[in-house]
């Protein structure tokens, strides 16, 4: 007969169940459901903590295999799409700047300006 629940997954959400000897012992399953969540937790307080900056996570969770974060918490999944965002192209910001924008005046125009403005 599978145990009831006493401790809920800090990255997923889903509740588990942790035997009296892992909580006195202040194991990994205090605040995560599976080895896998646990690394994934202990890289994003590393993050969080300004230990090591976002690539270092990237190349760290790479290592843990494939990840399916779409039943994380909102946190954990925030922190993945960080992760996964798409790396802007340089090339396409060097264009953007070759084209120059037509600024407004902010002097304010003269009677004959106004005038030939209405015609």
């Amino acid at each position: 007969m599978p145990k009831k629940s006493n401790a809920i997954c800090q990255v997923c959400g889903t509740p588990y169940y942790i035997c009296k000897n892992c909580e006195k012992l202040n194991s990994w399953k205090t605040s995560a459901c599976s080895t896998q969540h646990f690394q994934i937790r202990q890289i994003y307080l590393q993050y969080r903590d300004k230990l090591i900056t976002l690539k270092q996570a990237t190349i760290m969770l790479s290592h843990l295999g494939e990840i399916d974060y779409s039943n994380f918490t909102d946190g954990y999944k925030a922190f993945f799409e960080m992760v996964y965002m798409p790396v802007p192209d340089p090339s396409d910001e060097v264009k953007e700047q070759a084209i120059p924008k037509k600024k407004k005046s902010t002097k304010p125009k003269t009677d004959e300006q106004k005038l030939s403005c209405e015609e």
